[in-house]
Order: structure tokens, then C-alpha cells, then sequence
């Protein structure tokens, strides 16, 4: 089984049931330290998308020229964390930028980034609203100081957002139903010697039960100086190109269900496996609270009574790879 497509038919689930207009929240659309998402790349001109509600956003005919992984990650495990005390996770692609990140239940904040310097926002910047659904809008204004060198840049950020869409995605390996359409427009301006402007518009769609984005297509204007503009798009999917199709896998292969959830003293792990297994919980910071064996047969049961409330992700590996479900401790 490809592993890139996992999370894409947890998503999809239940086949064949009518379309629903997904809301994004802090519990389900936040990733969390240890995640890891596989991502296609293409640089290519513009790709338009419809909005609207129950429509469907075209993306079939992208075309992977590159592949990452998107690591998340507790900020602990960088020395730079120290400079933003306030970052509660990281992202990286494993290169040399950085960002550092918080959320609430009102929603995603950038706090910082290691870029070409390692700063701290003053003013940290709401890149997501939760929660968010179809028609839900939002502005935020953000501002950080840093130096380069011998230069000190001061940054202003005013970001304006809007779910103008919602219902089936085509990718290149099939079809998503009830996904999100949310577009961001970013206005950066950087003050030092010289005056460094930067308007990122970005589409994502999201489903509400994977805490990334299956999709954004991004348009990224550059200009130095107060001179010409200079465009580059870029469009990152996960999933992969093509390999497999929706129609060739069955359900119980790559997902399964955690309940009761939330829950207090026992969660249930429904799950077929192909082989004994390992399955791990694992906290927010990322750290692994408790791990055990399964048999090739019969419910699981983990028991999670000696852990704090919060949330918690059940991490199953056999032989068909890793599969991921989040559940809720409460007390």
C-alpha cells in the first residue's frame, strides 16, 4: 500500500454519502509535533479554481516535477526555539527555512521564523481562523524587527482571508469530496536600506479531518525598491501523482477509528491489520507516552487513565505501514 495516499481516504469516508460543507477546527486541523505529510510539487503558471458552494475544483492535470516531506515538530528540538518562546510547534521540509507556530480555539498564529534570520514576531500574525467554514472571513495584522548583517528590517504584515468555496477536489489520482476552498492574500513589506515587498495569495482545500492542506496553489509577487514585480506560482499536493486510484484500495487498510472520543480511563482502536503490530500514542509535544504490541485479530484497547487531558495521537504500524487517528483525553 502507498502511504501517501493514508490520509486521503480517511478523509473521504463514508463512501458515497452526501456532500457536507466541512468546518475547520483547532482539535482536528492543527498538526501536531511527530506529523509527517508527503508532498508533490509542480512551478508552473497560475491555476485557476472555481468558488462557490458544491462546485468542483479541477486540479486533475497537475503534473509532479518535485517531492518533500513536511516535517512538524516540538520547537525543543531546535536551539533557535529560544528566540521564540512562544511557539507551541515548527514545520520544516527539512531545509533552510523555518516557521514557528501557535494555536487556539479562535486560531493558527505564525510566532516566528528561521529564514534568512531567526526572529520572533511582536505582533504574531493569524494565518487561520477557527473555526472556519463556508462565507467565514477574517484580517489580521502582524509586525516583527530583525536584523541582517549590519541592517536592522522592520516587518509589517497585513493578511486578509476567506472560505469562498466548498465541495468535490480532483487530483491527480481521483477525487475528494467535501473539501474547503479557502484563499489567504499576505502582504509583507520588509523597511531597511531598501524597501522588499511581497503579496502571497494562496488557495488551500482542506478537509476537516486531516490538519494540512490536501492542495494550495500559490502565487508569490516579489518586488525590490519599488521596481518591476516578479511572479512565481507554485502548486503543492499531497497524495501523490497518480499512483493509485480511490477504487482499487478497501477502507479498512487505511484508516481506523478511535473511540470512545474523547475519552477517560479505555480507548477502543478499531482496526483490521495485516500482521501483529506496534501502536504508539503520542502527545502534543510529540513524545511517545505509551506503547504496546497488537495482535493480528480482535479490538484493541489502549488504556489511557494515567494520561493528562489534551489531545493524543494513536500511531498503528504493521506491515502495511504507518496509520495515524487522534482521540481526546478529558478529566
Amino acid at each position: 500500500m502507498n502511504p501517501r495516499i493514508t490520509l486521503l481516504l480517511a478523509a473521504s469516508l463514508p463512501f458515497g454519502a452526501a456532500m457536507a460543507q466541512p468546518t475547520l477546527t483547532e482539535a482536528n486541523n492543527v498538526p501536531a509535533a511527530g506529523d509527517i505529510y508527503s508532498i508533490s510539487a509542480s512551478d508552473a503558471d497560475s491555476i485557476g479554481s472555481a468558488t462557490g458552494a458544491n462546485v468542483t475544483f479541477g486540479s486533475w492535470m497537475l503534473e509532479e516535477q518535485s517531492n518533500r516531506n513536511k516535517f512538524f515538530l516540538a520547537p525543543s528540538v531546535s536551539s533557535t526555539s529560544a528566540a521564540i518562546p512562544a511557539a507551541e510547534l515548527l514545520s520544516t521540509d527539512g531545509g533552510s527555512d523555518t516557521l514557528f507556530w501557535s494555536s487556539d480555539a479562535n486560531g493558527l498564529y505564525l510566532e516566528g521564523e528561521r529564514t534568512a534570520a531567526t526572529f520572533a514576531y511582536s505582533d504574531k500574525v493569524k494565518e487561520m481562523t477557527y473555526p472556519c467554514t463556508y462565507g467565514t472571513t477574517w484580517n489580521d495584522n502582524g509586525s516583527a524587527t530583525y536584523a541582517i548583517g549590519a541592517f536592522n528590517v522592520v516587518r509589517s504584515v497585513v493578511l486578509t482571508g476567506i472560505a469562498d468555496g466548498h465541495g468535490t477536489l480532483q487530483l491527480p489520482f481521483g477525487s475528494i469530496d467535501n473539501v474547503l476552498r479557502v484563499k489567504t492574500r499576505k502582504a509583507t513589506t520588509d523597511q531597511s536600506f531598501t524597501t522588499l515587498e511581497r503579496i502571497t495569495n494562496t488557495i488551500s482545500f482542506y478537509v476537516d479531518t486531516v490538519p494540512f492542506p490536501v492542495l494550495r496553489l500559490v502565487s508569490d509577487s516579489l518586488r525590490v525598491g519599488g521596481g518591476a514585480w516578479g511572479v512565481t506560482y507554485t502548486n503543492e499536493w499531497m497524495y501523490g501523482p497518480g499512483i493509485v486510484g480511490l477504487n482499487t484500495l478497501d477502507a479498512t487498510e487505511v484508516t481506523f477509528t478511535c473511540y470512545p472520543n474523547p475519552a477517560t480511563d479505555l480507548v477502543n482502536l478499531s482496526v483490521d491489520l495485516d500482521g501483529p503490530a506496534i501502536c504508539e500514542v503520542v502527545d502534543a509535544g510529540g513524545r511517545i507516552v505509551l506503547s504496546r504490541t497488537l495482535a493480528a485479530q480482535g479490538l484493541a484497547t489502549v488504556p489511557v487513565a494515567t494520561l493528562p487531558a489534551g489531545l493524543y495521537t494513536a500511531r498503528i504500524t504493521d506491515a502495511n505501514g504507518p496509520r495515524t487517528a487522534r482521540f481526546q483525553v478529558v478529566r
